[in-house]
């Protein structure tokens, strides 16, 4: 017989909870609620058990009220029973050799447990202690991964071991994140909202995941690929009607060159690699429409001019700098 059975059994067994099933005596017998407790000895599943039972046209509605009622209390003991033998099994944990959160800037006993999360690898019985929003970049990064915008989302992993988080963490994390101060990460809610299927969050989810991936690119990307990304504008044959008055001298300071566009390439970026029209729609308007301020403003940025017998550049807002 297994624990939620024998829980079951001992309840209706006991005298002292007789009442609670209109029975006189503990030599009372009722064959539906033995029949129901045998069931739950050898079929895995207590919740199909209960349906098979509560469906049944040959109980009466009496007697289903008294097996559900039954069902809740052994359920009851049952999860306190479970609470207090998890205690007791965690406590022999040991604790993962990891002292400071993943940036290494802080002490892990000097945050405060509200910011924590504590996680109990039942395998290896370790404990692995991680600050909330680590665990949170971690999210971010493997749900919005997408290498050359091919949308790939990662499985969340322990850092410590490369082992995939199960549905039980990730559970505990969400509601972790979501009762705690910090913002839950929209990804990692979208997964929630799957039951943590993978495929089913991408699948559902891409053009969100590749708005993030977008950004995430951006913020990462070096000096030099940013400036790639301005000469494909200023030479892309489609913005050619608005840029045409355009001219960067050769030999025009590259950093004076990327500030007056830094604000604008991450809508360049959207409409080019989006694949959600109305994504790719609202970011080209905003786009073309900072792009058009921008010439109308700056209608000579990037030349060399000669002014009071020195070689200028003409800059953002016609400020001038020395050649």
């Amino acid at each position: 017989m297994n624990t939620f059975a024998y829980i079951s059994s001992s309840i209706y067994n006991s005298d002292m909870l007789r009442d609670d099933f209109n029975l006189k005596s503990s030599n009372d017998y009722d064959i539906f609620i033995y029949s129901f407790i045998y069931q739950l000895t050898f079929k895995k599943s207590k919740i199909f058990t209960l349906y098979e039972t509560l469906t049944n046209i040959y109980i009466l509605k009496k007697r289903k009220e008294e097996i559900f009622k039954l069902f809740n209390k052994t359920k009851l003991y049952y999860n306190r029973l479970n609470r207090f033998a998890r205690k007791i099994k965690i406590k022999k944990y040991k604790q993962y050799d990891y002292a400071t959160d993943l940036l290494m800037n802080n002490k892990l006993i000097e945050l405060n447990n509200n910011i924590l999360f504590t996680l109990y690898d039942d395998k290896n019985k370790t404990k692995y202690i991680f600050r909330i929003s680590d665990l949170m970049e971690i999210i971010n990064k493997n749900l919005s991964n997408a290498p050359e915008f091919i949308i790939s989302p990662l499985k969340i992993k322990n850092p410590f071991n490369n082992i995939p988080f199960n549905n039980s963490t990730l559970y505990n994390i969400y509601f972790k994140i979501k009762n705690s101060q910090f913002i839950l990460p929209l990804l990692f809610h979208n997964l929630f909202l799957y039951n943590f299927n993978y495929r089913d969050f991408k699948n559902n989810n891409q053009n969100i995941i590749l708005n993030y991936a977008i950004s995430d690119y951006y913020k990462n990307i070096s000096f030099e690929n940013k400036l790639e990304i301005v000469y494909d504008i200023l030479y892309d044959d489609e913005y050619d009607n608005i840029l045409h008055n355009i001219y960067i001298d050769i030999d025009f300071p590259k950093d004076k060159l990327l500030f007056p566009f830094e604000d604008i390439l991450i809508y360049y970026l959207r409409t080019i690699h989006s694949s959600c029209f109305y994504t790719i729609n609202k970011n080209k308007y905003i786009f073309m429409k900072k792009i058009k301020s921008f010439v109308k403003l700056n209608p000579n940025f990037g030349r060399k001019i000669l002014r009071k017998g020195k070689y200028c550049y003409i800059t953002h807002n016609k400020i001038l700098i020395n050649a």
